[in-house]
């Protein structure tokens, strides 16, 4: 289903999310933000995962050419954009100022997230020489991969060293580890331009 419906899987759980949050004696907004950031990752490793698990043929090859990236790729900044709600709501309501370099790191990976989701439409592509939307996608991807990476394992002396967070981290670390390996070898293509 995940990967048939990346924005159905998103836009489903984030409901369900809300819905049980709702059901709650309070609605936790921390417990949003952490559970949205979730959500984002778990897209984000299937992104990270599709050049080698197509390398496996455990996909098909025409998969990521059909589409498929992007598709993840937009979902990953749906998730992404809900979480940033979830992180607004949660400031205002429990009125707490937010902390300068995180807000800053954040700036950035979001506007690296907004200029690779402009560039993922054919229309805005002719504006960006190959080299230059190659860069823009491969940076903002390393980007977004190192800060969930630390967001997700930063969050071990809160939770546990088995949490969902953790875990994810973790994955999302292993899969990137993969990827890097994959490249090196010169085993997997570059992403598609014309995806």
């Amino acid at each position: 289903m995940l990967l048939r419906h990346p924005y159905l899987f998103v836009m489903s759980s984030n409901l369900l999310l809300l819905v049980s949050l709702g059901l709650g004696e309070t609605f936790e907004f921390q417990q949003w933000a952490r559970f949205t950031a979730q959500i984002a990752a778990v897209v984000l490793a299937m992104l990270v995962f599709l050049g080698p698990l197509v390398h496996m043929r455990l996909l098909p090859s025409g998969t990521v050419s059909n589409g498929l990236r992007r598709n993840l790729g937009l979902s990953y900044a749906l998730a992404m954009a809900i979480h940033a709600c979830a992180i607004t709501f949660f400031l205002v309501v429990t009125r707490t100022p937010p902390d300068l370099i995180p807000a800053l790191f954040g700036a950035v990976v979001y506007v690296f997230l907004f200029a690779m989701v402009i560039t993922s439409f054919s229309g805005a592509k002719k504006w960006l020489s190959f080299r230059a939307w190659k860069w823009l996608h491969r940076t903002g991807l390393t980007l977004l991969v190192l800060v969930s990476i630390v967001t997700l394992i930063g969050a071990i002396p809160e939770q546990s060293l088995f949490s969902t967070s953790a875990l994810l981290g973790a994955l999302l670390f292993t899969g990137s580890l993969f990827k890097l390996w994959l490249y090196a070898r010169g085993r997997l293509n570059s992403e598609p331009y014309n995806a």
